[in-house]
């Protein structure tokens, strides 16, 4: 009988030192390589499994591919071979070989679709190529997803803030700033003190008080379309901090009164821009 635990209620301290845990990497990387050396095509397949996940810890990714697939192509189990896909796909998305990345992530969904890393996996795919609905979507998808029950181990993180934090920044990235906002709240709530949140957090801040001033100003002078007066009063009322916004910059141009030059003068027309 398993316990699965998806939240914090487990903590582990770890008290040795990251050159211990690559000695040890090192030690078990020996043992499994000559595991695989003596027994070659006969190699248990969870053996094969430890040699691709160790190889690509160690940054060996080519290597850790070719134990990964062999792994797959032996493995009775959906679970272990879905992992070994997700695994190959961040191998090649960290490799920008994105097309391959993405025939992993497929093959993963084809094992195990109600599992929510392969949805992420594509989700990343698509976001270190900055096609920002693509990515959305399958993130989207992916956040649908119960957190699997599964004697795998797996990383909460990975369910939760990680993908909240990526997925704000596709919103953010096309102009959806309250569901950017909303969603990296979310992801606030998991990890206040991350040094990322704390550094972030007044990016997303200001974009959605610039945003509502923008709409709130668009909406007054609609409502006094033809008063000059009041016009001329929202655009001298607009703070210095907002000129530099595109599409402010256009509502001064638009509403400001046409400045009159001498004869003599010399004008330089430079279109809409906030430089004086």
């Amino acid at each position: 009988k398993f316990t699965f635990s998806s939240n914090d209620d487990i903590s582990i301290k770890h008290h040795r030192d990251a050159k211990a845990s690559e000695e040890s990497a090192k030690r078990n990387f020996a043992y499994l390589i000559a595991e695989y050396k003596r027994d070659g095509e006969k190699t248990d397949p969870r053996t094969l499994a430890y040699l691709g996940r160790t190889l690509m810890g160690f940054g060996d990714f080519n290597k850790a591919i070719y134990f990964m697939e062999k792994h797959i192509e032996k493995s009775g189990w959906d679970e272990d071979r879905y992992l070994s896909w997700c695994l190959m796909a961040d191998i090649y998305t960290r490799q920008d070989k994105f097309t391959q990345a993405t025939a992993c992530a497929f093959e993963a969904l084809q094992e195990c679709p109600e599992f929510p890393e392969a949805y992420y996996q594509l989700h990343d795919i698509y976001f270190q190529q900055s096609k920002w609905e693509k990515s959305l979507e399958w993130g989207l998808m992916g956040l649908s997803k119960p957190i699997p029950k599964t004697n795998i181990p797996i990383d909460p993180s990975s369910y939760t803030w990680r993908p909240m934090l990526s997925m704000a920044e596709c919103y953010f990235q096309l102009g959806r700033l309250d569901k950017a906002k909303l969603l990296f709240d979310k992801a606030e709530k998991y990890v206040p003190t991350l040094d990322y949140v704390v550094k972030t957090k007044p990016i997303y801040e200001e974009a959605v008080e610039r945003k509502n001033y923008i709409d709130n100003l668009i909406e007054m002078l609609v409502s006094v379309e033809k008063d000059k007066p009041a016009i001329a009063n929202l655009i001298k009322s607009i703070p210095e901090k907002y000129k530099n916004h595109e599409l402010v910059a256009k509502i001064i141009n638009k509403f400001s009164e046409p400045k009159k030059w001498d004869d003599k003068s010399i004008v330089i027309f430079c279109g809409h821009t906030w430089e004086k």
